[in-house]
């Protein structure tokens, strides 16, 4: 699958594969979530001479620990405890 409009940040269709792939409104993701995101798909994509960014189809690549999602949630609480002080 060709995600390359994935990590153009003004790309509707990027936006909606990265809803897609994750099944998931990327829209309430918070900047860091996105990052994590973004990092994790190109770490398991391919990119081609052409430019293209490249992933494998498998569904089992869309699979996200929920360990992952909690540091995530963790690292926004405390962020976010620290910009209120």
């Amino acid at each position: 699958m060709n995600i390359t409009k994935c990590f153009h940040k003004d790309s509707q269709l990027g936006k909606h594969l990265l809803d897609f792939i994750v099944g998931a409104n990327t829209t309430y993701f918070s900047p860091s979530q996105l990052q994590v995101l973004l990092e994790y798909l190109s770490s398991n994509s391919q990119k081609l001479e052409s430019g293209e960014i490249m992933i494998p189809t498998s569904v089992s690549f869309y699979y996200f620990q929920k360990q992952k999602e909690e540091e995530i949630k963790k690292r926004e609480l405390m962020k976010n405890c620290e910009s209120n002080q």
